[in-house]
């Protein structure tokens, strides 16, 4: 679901298609109107009911309920979506339309590298709170290790040694601090550096102390 962003007087909005493409819509202008992402999220509800069984309107929908610009989504919602999508049957047609697309989809090394800085500069001054974190740590206590008396073969492992070699690594002729730097800017890599450099420090102290 592709869609034009405007931002007028500080306020964001979203292209919307009056008749959706998928019944017969169009790009035309007298097509198209511009809505806030609240507006648009409630006209995709609504579309749900309004065109019942269609998927292509339920997974824009769905999608619309994991999109960051709409911020949370109330959990009925997002349990309407997920119960819709899962509910809503496929045809065959749009399967294989899926699945060519999935096949020729292809991430530029751009595109990873911009997904990798905004998710860093995301995260950059969040911190999960101790509640949060030993609340993930109590709920995961106990659980199976998923490979658990299990053993990755010789080509498994010979294959993931390929994927990393070399140019294939994310890291390769990248130094820590160049990735930081990247990540966070410069000053936010030096102190980080500072950090790291004390830590080789104290390590090599203590191990000569210990010797």
């Amino acid at each position: 679901m592709k869609e034009k962003k405007k931002i007028f007087f500080s306020t964001y909005y979203e292209d919307h298609h009056i008749l959706p493409k998928c019944v017969g819509g169009c790009d035309k202008q007298n097509n198209l109107v511009l809505l806030t992402t609240k507006e648009h999220f409630i006209c995709h509800k609504l579309l749900t009911y309004i065109y019942k069984g269609n998927y292509k309107l339920v997974y824009a929908f769905h999608k619309m309920t994991h999109n960051k610009f709409n911020g949370i989504v109330s959990s009925k919602d997002y349990m309407y979506a997920k119960e819709l999508r899962s509910k809503t049957p496929v045809s065959e047609d749009i399967r294989k339309k899926l699945s060519k697309a999935n096949m020729n989809h292809i991430v530029t090394q751009e595109t990873r590298d911009k997904i990798s800085k905004n998710n860093a500069l995301f995260w950059l001054d969040k911190k999960q709170s101790k509640e949060m974190c030993d609340k993930r740590s109590r709920s995961l206590k106990g659980r199976p290790s998923p490979m658990k008396n299990k053993k990755h073969t010789e080509e498994a492992k010979e294959k993931q040694r390929i994927a990393v070699k070399g140019k294939n690594n994310p890291m390769f002729g990248k130094s820590v601090y160049e990735v930081w730097i990247y990540k966070y800017g410069k000053e936010e890599a030096e102190k980080r550096e500072q950090k790291r450099r004390e830590k080789i420090k104290l390590y090599h102290e203590n191990k000569n102390n210990s010797l």
